[in-house]
């Protein structure tokens, strides 16, 4: 019994991904749409993956022409993730669409790009229904990559690194702009220990006056 509700599972997951695909404009089965983070009355996401084109007149500068409200073809490219271009103001833009569709339904998160990014829950890189899509940090997400294997190119650029890192001789502290010996540096740093050093026991003594000033 237990290997049929398996099945099952994998089986209604698989329906839902090949439903994202539809080029359908009637709606499916319990699916919302809204308008697209930063195009509004231009572009439409469902909760399940999909993209709209609205209808609308379109100028190109000397006249105007009526484009048709359409389900747009969702492509997916060579690492597994659906690649989107939005025309907007006779401009083409490359969306990340993962993105685009978890902020048009929770616009009110803080999205920090340099530290946080949206991931897909199962790992399935083009299933882009809002509930397989959760703001994570990068780290985290690049935490369970790592644990499920499911990057090897993250290993490979990792050893590289650390490869032509142990070919290093000597480095340019950026706090001193002194060059010196490989040996005075910990792993991946570019501020020589004795500066770090300094900069611990600046912060330390900093925190201690504060907390003077403050009590």
């Amino acid at each position: 019994m237990k290997n049929d509700n398996t099945e099952d599972k994998a089986l209604n997951k698989t329906d839902v991904s090949k439903s994202a695909f539809s080029l359908s404009l009637d709606n499916l089965e319990n699916e919302d749409w809204i308008d697209a983070l930063g195009f509004d009355g231009i572009y439409q996401v469902s909760n399940f993956g999909r993209v709209k084109t609205l209808g609308r007149w379109v100028s190109n500068g000397k006249s105007e022409r009526w484009v048709k409200e359409r389900i747009r073809k969702l492509y997916t490219g060579k690492d597994g993730r659906i690649t989107m271009i939005f025309n907007y103001e006779n401009k083409k833009t490359s969306v990340n669409l993962p993105a685009l569709i978890y902020f048009s339904f929770y616009p009110e998160k803080k999205y920090l790009d340099r530290t946080y990014c949206v991931a897909h829950i199962n790992k399935i890189l083009n299933d882009n229904r809002l509930e397989n899509l959760i703001l994570i940090k990068i780290s985290d997400s690049h935490k369970i990559n790592h644990i499920e294997k499911l990057l090897p190119h993250l290993k490979k650029n990792n050893d590289k690194r650390k490869y032509d890192y142990a070919k290093l001789t000597h480095k340019v502290c950026k706090k001193c702009e002194e060059k010196k010996e490989i040996e005075r540096f910990e792993f991946g740093r570019n501020t020589c220990l004795v500066c770090r050093g300094r900069s611990k026991k600046d912060d330390y003594i900093k925190r201690k006056l504060l907390t003077q000033t403050t009590s």
